[in-house]
């Protein structure tokens, strides 16, 4: 599978263009911080702007020349003066070691002589320790040093680090563009309009999600053992189902449907709808349903995400059974039919 580039996002044109404009004019604050949501590029755009800035030959429109030693360094991920810090896997803290380790080799010389760039991400994993660390060098920037942060989540950022920092915000694609570019992405593009949907419009996590078959396969067991659980033809506790799928995805999946059955209770219009391929059932259990239980149900949702993202010790089984018996307990009725 073809990794893509800059040159495939177009949505970051004019991001990427605003960037490089500001550094031909040498107009660059000493930091940077990359913020949207998950799926939309920052990373890309980031390592691509940090190969702009260091490049040796940049093109008359800032952009890199590929050629250069710079550029070669960079391609061979063996460039002296770019330094990338992320957590060890996935869901790691970045720690407060490399911030010192990264301070003492920002404050050396340039090996190439020019800029000394460091891209941290995501910047929200950087913890406590960490991010006061690396506040004093915000604070006593040296000259020719960039810091790029890229962050999916810059409230948790340390309010003194988001302030020492130039955000460069990036907008969604607008939903007709992002669907357009996934339909030629994808092998088979049928379920792209729920699937972006379902990434908040962001278009390579939609795209991740085409292509993740396990994932398909686990919201299609989820919405399943909804919907025979609603019916009476499942106990709550009865968990066969959901064996082998994560309870960050079993929720991510549950908060998704929620918010869609408070929708069409609110305003009865499929069109808002985020699981698209579900309306039919979406709006039979919708109409059997109470918006007030379901608010409450909607919130004890949010409070588990909460704890998922503070990576709160849980028993997976006793929460999804305890998740699945409140929905049951929502009260399900059997939608009255109509006296011709």
């Amino acid at each position: 599978m073809r990794k893509l580039s800059l040159a495939d996002l177009p949505w970051l044109a004019d991001s990427s263009t605003s960037l490089r404009q500001r550094l031909l004019a040498e107009r660059l604050p000493h930091a940077l911080l990359f913020a949207g949501l998950f799926g939309l590029g920052k990373s890309i755009l980031a390592r691509q702007f940090a190969l702009d800035s260091l490049c040796q030959a940049r093109t008359p429109e800032g952009a890199a020349c590929g050629h250069c030693q710079a550029c070669r360094l960079m391609q061979a991920k063996t460039h002296p003066d770019f330094y990338l810090l992320q957590p060890d896997k996935p869901g790691a803290d970045i720690k407060i070691n490399a911030i010192r380790t990264l301070s003492t080799q920002l404050n050396a010389t340039a090996q190439l002589g020019g800029y000394k760039v460091a891209l941290i991400q995501p910047a929200e994993a950087l913890n406590r320790a960490a991010a006061n660390a690396l506040l004093k060098t915000l604070e006593e920037p040296v000259p020719h040093t960039l810091l790029i942060l890229v962050s999916h989540q810059p409230r948790l950022l340390l309010p003194t680090v988001r302030s020492r920092c130039q955000f460069v915000q990036l907008p969604l694609p607008p939903h007709q563009q992002a669907l357009a570019w996934l339909q030629v992405q994808a092998t088979s593009s049928a379920d792209a309009d729920w699937c972006l949907r379902f990434a908040d419009g962001a278009p390579l996590q939609a795209l991740h999600l085409l292509r993740d078959q396990d994932w398909r396969v686990a919201r299609a067991a989820v919405i399943t053992h909804l919907s025979c659980i609603a019916s009476g033809n499942t106990a709550p506790v009865d968990l066969k189902a959901m064996r082998g799928i994560t309870l960050h995805d079993c929720n991510q999946i549950l908060l998704s449907w929620l918010q869609d059955l408070v929708r069409y209770r609110l305003s009865a219009e499929p069109s808002i709808l985020t699981n698209s391929d579900q309306i039919k059932l979406i709006t039979q259990l919708a109409n059997q349903l109470n918006t007030d239980k379901l608010l409450d149900f909607y919130d004890r949702l949010l409070e588990l995400q909460q704890k998922l993202a503070s990576k709160a010790n849980l028993n997976v089984e006793m929460t999804m059974e305890s998740v699945f018996v409140q929905w049951r307990q929502l009260s399900f009725q059997q939608p009255k039919t109509k006296v011709g």
